[in-house]
């Protein structure tokens, strides 16, 4: 399925799949627990990763269509 400017609309699922795999490993291996203690700070730390991350997906699937 393609949109309007001829790129995939499943494309953005890999950078946001990335993070996810990559935030549910961290959980999973931590030793301190510090993600059930401060959740707020696990929230800003990913969510900050994952913008920054997805937004350099898009700005260069947007450049190179």
């Amino acid at each position: 399925m393609q949109t309007l400017s001829g790129s995939h609309a499943i494309g953005p699922i890999v950078p946001i799949a990335t993070v996810l795999i990559l935030t549910v490993m961290s959980i999973h291996n931590s030793t301190s627990a510090v993600y059930e203690k401060h959740p707020c700070l696990f929230l800003l730390a990913y969510g900050i990763v994952a913008a920054k991350y997805i937004n350099k997906y898009v700005v260069c699937e947007c450049v190179y269509c």
